[in-house]
C-alpha cells in the first residue's frame, strides 16, 4: 500500500507541475521558465546527492547523460510550448502516451517486443483517444482523429511522447550506472546550461522571474516531488505498478482543466476518453 499512495503523490505532482507550468507560461516564455525550472529541480537533486554521496559511475553513464540531456533540451521547450497553446485536458492525455512509443522504440534500443497484452493496450489506448473527440463522428468515423490532430499544442505533445520513449531508454541506463538522484542532477543541470544562454537574452528576464518567483518555485517542488515520490515508489514496488498508477496524473489534468482554465467543453467525452486511455497503458505496464 506504501508503493500505491507514493505513485499517487507523483501522479497529482506531475498534474500540478503540468497546471502550474500552463499558469506560468501566461506571464513567461517558455524558454525562461524551462531553463529555471530545470536548474531548480537540479538544486533540489543536489540537495539529494550531497546527503547520499556521489555514487560509482558505471561504464556507459556519461553517453546516456548527453544522449537522453539533448533529448529532453528539446522535450522541455516543445512541453512547455504545448501545454501554453492548448488545452490541459487534451495535451496532457497525449504526454502520457510514451508507453505506446516505448513498444516502437525498445526493440530498435534494447530489444525488447512487445506482447500481445501490449497491441491490447495500444488498441484500447487509441479507443479512448478517440472518446475523447467522440462528438465529431456525426461528420465521419475518422473525425475525431483529425479533430484531436487539429486541436492546438497536440502535435508538440505527441512528438514529446514519442521523444520521451527513446529518452526513457537511457534514463534507465544512466540511473543503472549510477544512482537515480544523481542521475537527476546531471541531466537537469546540462538542459540548464544549455538554456541558459539563450534565457538571458530575454526581455525583462530579472524582472519577469522576480515577479513570478512563487510560481516558478511551486512548479520547481511539484517537478521534484513527482521524480521523489516515483523513485521512492521504486524501492517498495516493480516499475510498471509504479508508473501505471502515475498515468492517472492525466485523468487530474482533465480536472485541473476545467476547474482552472475554464476547459468545460467535452469534458465527459474527455474524461471517459483519458480513464480508457490509461487503462490501456496499465495493460502495457503491466501485461506489455
Amino acid at each position: 500500500m506504501y508503493w500505491f499512495l507514493l505513485s499517487l503523490g507523483s501522479a497529482l505532482s506531475k498534474s500540478l507541475a503540468d497546471m502550474t507550468s500552463k499558469k506560468v507560461l501566461e506571464k513567461m516564455g517558455k524558454l525562461v521558465v524551462g531553463c529555471i525550472s530545470r536548474g531548480m529541480v537540479a538544486f533540489a537533486a543536489l540537495v539529494f546527492v550531497f546527503f547520499q554521496g556521489i555514487p560509482s559511475i558505471g561504464p556507459g553513464f556519461w553517453k546516456a547523460v548527453l544522449i537522453t540531456g539533448a533529448i529532453n533540451v528539446v522535450t522541455t521547450l516543445l512541453s512547455l510550448r504545448s501545454l501554453q497553446e492548448g488545452e490541459l485536458s487534451l495535451v496532457a492525455p497525449m504526454l502520457a502516451l510514451s508507453p505506446i512509443f516505448l513498444l516502437i522504440t525498445s526493440p530498435i534500443i534494447t530489444n525488447q517486443f512487445p506482447s500481445f497484452w501490449g497491441l491490447v493496450g495500444i488498441l484500447l489506448s487509441v479507443s479512448g483517444i478517440y472518446t475523447m473527440k467522440v462528438q465529431e463522428t456525426r461528420l465521419g468515423w475518422s473525425e475525431p482523429f483529425k479533430a484531436i490532430w487539429r486541436s492546438a499544442g497536440v502535435k508538440d505533445a505527441l512528438l514529446v511522447a514519442f521523444l520521451y520513449s527513446i529518452s526513457a531508454n537511457y534514463d534507465s541506463i544512466a540511473a543503472n550506472s549510477s544512482s537515480p538522484f544523481f542521475t537527476i542532477l546531471m541531466v537537469n543541470t546540462f538542459i540548464f546550461l544549455c538554456l541558459f544562454i539563450p534565457a538571458l537574452n530575454q526581455p525583462g528576464l530579472w524582472r519577469l522571474t522576480k515577479e513570478n518567483f512563487k510560481g516558478l518555485s511551486l512548479m520547481s517542488v511539484f517537478m521534484a516531488s513527482e521524480t521523489g515520490f516515483q523513485f521512492t515508489a521504486f524501492q517498495h514496488a516493480i516499475v510498471p505498478y509504479v508508473i501505471s498508477v502515475k498515468r492517472s496524473s492525466a485523468l487530474l489534468s482533465v480536472l485541473w482543466g476545467r476547474q482552472f482554465f475554464e476547459e468545460n467543453k467535452e469534458f465527459v467525452s474527455r474524461l471517459a476518453g483519458v480513464a480508457i486511455v490509461i487503462a490501456g497503458l496499465v495493460i502495457i505496464k503491466l501485461f506489455g
